[in-house]
């Protein structure tokens, strides 16, 4: 028995008699026309064929013979795999390839794949967010989101701080780069200044003269305490 909605005589699809069909004429053979131009209104997580110009001879490649519905397209053979939030569709990430498509745009490259194409929106709001989140901008980072975000979740972001253990004492990014435009620079200070800095009966070594003012200089601390610790 074929299945519900499949064709039933073989003069369905070899209309006229036409037995020199190929398995790329889902189209041609007008069995699919009407499908193909529905895409045109259906919305949703179905990108309009027509005005994204989608090959009428490639139908095998998203549709098989089970359900003509359930369209699927292996986004890893584009070189940029759909993953986590990228996933369509995704409670609170992508809801459909226009998302990123834009304007029915399939014919982007791996120029176009850069997170802050689409994230841009994201970037500028760390302009005022604070608290733990880095201005982007005045810092001038670079748009190479991935080095700290990943498609699993924009927030909760990570970097590797190679030069000095963090999360250091609940502190944040601006507790030791007060520079916003600079984050080359640092300074201990700003927090060992502090009378609860040192444990009880902490003295320091004789380091220089005269003592102890050279101490508080921005760096000193981390002259010794490389390690974040003792």
């Amino acid at each position: 028995m074929a299945p519900a909605g499949a064709a039933t005589n073989c003069n369905q699809c070899h209309v006229n008699n036409n037995y020199n069909l190929t398995v790329t004429d889902c189209y041609n053979s007008g069995c699919h026309t009407a499908d193909w131009n529905s895409t045109q209104t259906l919305g949703g997580s179905v990108p309009n064929h027509v005005a994204a110009n989608f090959p009428t001879t490639l139908c095998t490649t998203c549709h098989d013979t089970l359900l003509w519905a359930d369209g699927k397209f292996d986004h890893s053979t584009t070189g940029f795999a759909l993953t986590g939030g990228h996933v369509v569709p995704t409670a609170g990430g992508v809801q459909g390839c226009t998302d990123c498509h834009i304007n029915n745009n399939y014919s982007l490259t791996s120029a176009n794949t850069a997170c802050y194409g689409c994230h841009l929106a994201q970037w500028n709001s760390t302009q005022t967010l604070g608290g733990s989140v880095p201005n982007h901008i005045a810092a001038g980072y670079p748009t190479t989101c991935d080095t700290c975000h990943t498609t699993t979740s924009w927030l909760g972001a990570t970097f590797n701080h190679t030069y000095f253990p963090i999360p250091h004492h609940n502190s944040v990014c601006a507790d030791c780069h007060q520079v916003s435009t600079d984050y080359s620079q640092f300074t201990c200070i700003n927090c060992h200044t502090d009378t609860t800095a040192h444990r009880p009966g902490m003295s320091h070594p004789n380091v220089c003269s005269p003592s102890p003012s050279c101490w508080y200089q921005p760096t000193t601390c981390y002259n010794c305490h490389k390690n974040g610790g003792g």
